[in-house]
């Protein structure tokens, strides 16, 4: 009898270990993968776009642009000017106040940082920050762009208004010639927007490759570029019903503890009762 009660002890602590292990990971914000079809992503999501970073190869006018539309003329919008060099590896940080409906983009490369955008959302289009997209563009070979040119945008990390940061090491990538556009969307789960998480920061890097032509000496414009959006998807979902958080749906991990432990506990009686 002791070593059946020193078995159910060990299984029933056991439990207790794993159960606490993933409790960790039960808490802290997610990122769902959204795929990469932005019509299907955002109206699956009922998505509302409320910024756009835009970089592209340029050439008379600005480079990178950061407003409602990127580069799109009429929008408010900031602006920097960035001298494409071949393989240069430029990093970015994306950072969101949801206080003051504020976001700031810092363009840097290892010698320092070339160029901050700031952009102030209009308070009746904002919500919360809590799902993007990453684009790339590299049109077909012409007189602008030559064969292979390509244009890479990553994502390393994110940060959550929760304190949670994690590592995406995601990259979308474009080649003329090859893959025109490439796209990968990423939208908070259920739960965290349910209870207010945004994301706070993220960063990442960007790089366009080019043999003999040099796209942006060619004013190729938005012809190679890339583009981080915005998305605010509300709690509910696009027939206005309420979308039931993760939590709801999965029993908490001191629930299952209980349920686990009263499990070990009725076996013990019961092989108890047979004993005797």
């Amino acid at each position: 009898m002791k070593k059946i009660s020193l078995m159910m002890s060990v299984v029933v602590g056991t439990t207790v270990a794993n159960l606490a292990l993933e409790s960790q990971s039960v808490y802290g914000a997610n990122l769902r993968n959204g795929g990469t079809n932005e019509s299907a992503f955002i109206l699956n999501n009922s998505i509302t776009k409320i910024g756009e970073v835009e970089g592209q190869a340029g050439g008379v006018g600005k480079e990178i642009f950061f407003g409602f539309n990127g580069a799109s003329t009429g929008t408010p919008q900031s602006s920097i000017d960035l001298q494409w060099i071949d393989e240069k590896i430029y990093n970015w940080t994306l950072t969101w106040d949801s206080t003051n409906n504020k976001a700031e983009l810092a363009i840097a490369e290892s010698s320092g940082i070339i160029g901050t955008l700031n952009y102030t959302f209009a308070s009746n289009v904002l919500d919360r920050f809590n799902a993007f997209g990453l684009i790339t563009r590299a049109d077909n070979p012409s007189s602008k762009v030559e064969s292979r040119t390509t244009i890479e945008l990553a994502i390393n990390q994110v940060a959550f208004s929760d304190d949670t940061r994690r590592r995406l090491n995601r990259s979308v990538k474009s080649t003329s010639g090859t893959k025109r556009f490439d796209k990968q969307f990423f939208i908070l789960s259920p739960r965290d927007r349910q209870n207010g998480v945004e994301i706070t920061s993220m960063s990442g890097t960007f790089a366009m490759n080019w043999n003999a032509i040099n796209p942006q000496r060619q004013n190729a414009g938005s012809r190679v570029a890339f583009e981080i959006k915005m998305f605010d998807p509300p709690v509910s979902n696009s027939n206005g019903a309420s979308i039931v958080s993760e939590a709801a749906k999965t029993p908490e991990p001191s629930s299952m503890l209980g349920l686990l432990v009263l499990g070990a506990l009725s076996t013990t009686a019961t092989m108890k009762r047979k004993s005797q």
